[in-house]
């Protein structure tokens, strides 16, 4: 039986065909579909039924009521330009961190939580994670092939026209031309900071951390329940600390700046933000911090956040 992570090398595979041969979308677009069919007839992966939508999509976990996908930023049309990476005598500062000044043509959606373990299960039931309790903890235990084949089977399920009417409500706003991937390494700081340019989120006062992050001072070394700590001002939960997120793009030496940057078409690793329960969410949990792990590499202090957003550009 084939592994998760390794049909989620064939779908990226499929996906990079797609975006150098804009002749072959179509076709591609099919093939992805006939794959997810098959794997779901087979009982590999499930699909979902409008409940299942309503029930794991629509809301933050555990908070009906509070959406799940939040409009990146609250308002305004874009282009949006921020710096990016860390000034020089920031507390903590690595080389790597620019700063850079990247520049996002439109606005994007962003889940407001990692991926829970509920919401990895509603794709593949079988999955197993170190920290099996409770069903609204990040998924870890996933490799980036993993994340990427979540958000490309999500999106085969928006466009279903019998979930047709369950997504327009659960996605009212979106853009119909936009897709479900994961956050570009831009894309996603300029998320978490919320118009922020300090170490975190809320500012640079240390105290406030155990507020809005689970880090290895508050954990007791494990992940906890996603959205049970402050959100950002855009809305955001866990964007300190809990468990590191997988970004789309190869990892760069720096941060890149222009117009929707989204890297290399290759390199050595896939970048990671975030910081987890491990760690000191005042080095890695910084919003600047950034690292990079290779892309089949599976962690317990690891999952993603998804993002609906423009499609990725050919070539990445």
């Amino acid at each position: 039986m084939i592994p998760l992570a390794e049909l989620g090398a064939i779908v990226h595979c499929l996906q990079e065909l797609g975006r150098r041969h804009a002749e072959q979308r179509e076709l591609v677009r099919r093939r992805l579909g006939e794959l997810f069919r098959t794997l779901i007839a087979s009982g590999r992966l499930l699909d979902l039924t409008a409940a299942d939508v309503e029930r794991h999509f629509r809301w933050v976990p555990g908070r009906d009521g509070e959406p799940l996908w939040c409009r990146i930023p609250p308002s305004g049309d874009g282009p949006f330009r921020f710096r990016m990476g860390s000034p020089n005598n920031e507390v903590g500062r690595f080389g790597n961190e620019g700063p850079a000044w990247p520049e996002l043509s439109s606005a994007l959606w962003m889940a407001a939580t990692p991926v829970t373990l509920g919401q990895y299960r509603s794709m593949a039931p079988e999955h197993r994670d170190r920290w099996d309790w409770e069903l609204r903890l990040p998924v870890t235990g996933v490799s980036w092939f993993d994340a990427v084949l979540f958000a490309e089977w999500l999106q085969y399920q928006r466009e279903r026209r019998d979930l047709t009417a369950v997504w327009n409500d659960t996605l009212a706003g979106v853009p119909s031309g936009s897709r479900l991937r994961l956050p570009t390494e831009a894309e996603w700081e300029f998320a978490v900071r919320a118009g922020s340019t300090d170490r975190w989120c809320f500012g640079d006062d240390e105290r406030q951390l155990g507020e809005f992050a689970w880090f290895d001072d508050n954990s007791e070394w494990r992940p906890h329940t996603v959205a049970t700590r402050l959100p950002n001002s855009w809305g955001l939960h866990d964007v300190h600390g809990n468990v590191w997120e997988w970004c789309y793009d190869w990892y760069e030496e720096e941060p890149i700046g222009g117009l929707a940057p989204y890297g290399s078409a290759s390199g050595r690793g896939r970048a990671v933000r975030g910081g987890s329960y491990w760690g000191d969410a005042g080095g890695g949990g910084r919003a600047a911090f950034r690292d990079w792990v290779v892309p089949d590499s599976a962690w317990v202090g690891r999952g993603f956040r998804l993002c609906i957003a423009a499609p990725e550009p050919e070539g990445r």
